[in-house]
């Protein structure tokens, strides 16, 4: 479990979907010199620069768009933190729920990848609800937080009041976060104007 608890974020990283929370600096970092147990000054280890090309916060969402000169990448997204509604299981695996609805510069404009994070994995049955509507369903296979959302999810997302997303986690059972949508409908129009900025 630990092992794939450390492995599925870092193919998410590798996806564009795992630079939350709090990791991105302000344009170029410089480096830092290290020092070898005889005193003398080793190569410089470079910072990886990320460039955070505008922030908005619009109630409790974030919006915004990173450069990562590294990657050579551009990702906007609108997030907000969510809160546990139920859950059974081991504290050291306690999730900080996390909702991004993203963008990764390439990709097809119109579609939004909608990812939540701070579970551990494995977990499956995942379902998305916007309050009463029907919910979406995700096989394990596609449990893995991220996925393409159609234009129907997003619309729910900018209309509704609140997002419950629950899967079952093995052995413990069903686990249930919840995010307020509160000003969404404005998050998600300040993150199509910076898409289209692109």
């Amino acid at each position: 479990m630990k092992l794939i608890t450390a492995i599925v974020p870092a193919i998410l990283l590798m996806a564009g979907c795992a630079n939350f929370p709090g990791t991105a600096t302000t344009g170029a970092e410089g480096t830092d010199n290290m020092t070898s147990a005889a005193g003398d000054e080793t190569l410089a280890e470079p910072a990886k620069p990320v460039t955070r090309e505008r922030e908005v916060n619009i109630g409790n969402w974030r919006v915004d768009c990173l450069y990562e000169e590294i990657t050579l990448l551009t990702q906007c997204k609108a997030e907000t933190w969510g809160k546990l509604l139920q859950y059974l299981g081991d504290e050291i695996y306690r999730p900080v729920p996390i909702l991004w609805v993203s963008w990764m510069k390439g990709e097809d404009p119109d579609k939004r990848t909608v990812c939540v994070l701070g579970h551990d994995y494995p977990v499956n049955a995942v379902s998305f609800r916007v309050d009463n509507n029907q919910p979406l369903q995700l096989a394990a296979a596609t449990a893995s937080g991220c996925f393409i959302a159609n234009q129907a999810l997003i619309n729910q997302l900018r209309k509704g009041q609140q997002l419950v997303v629950s899967f079952l986690r093995f052995p413990w059972g069903e686990t249930k976060i919840g995010f307020n949508l509160h000003r969404s409908n404005s998050a998600l129009d300040e993150l199509k104007k910076l898409v289209a900025a692109q």
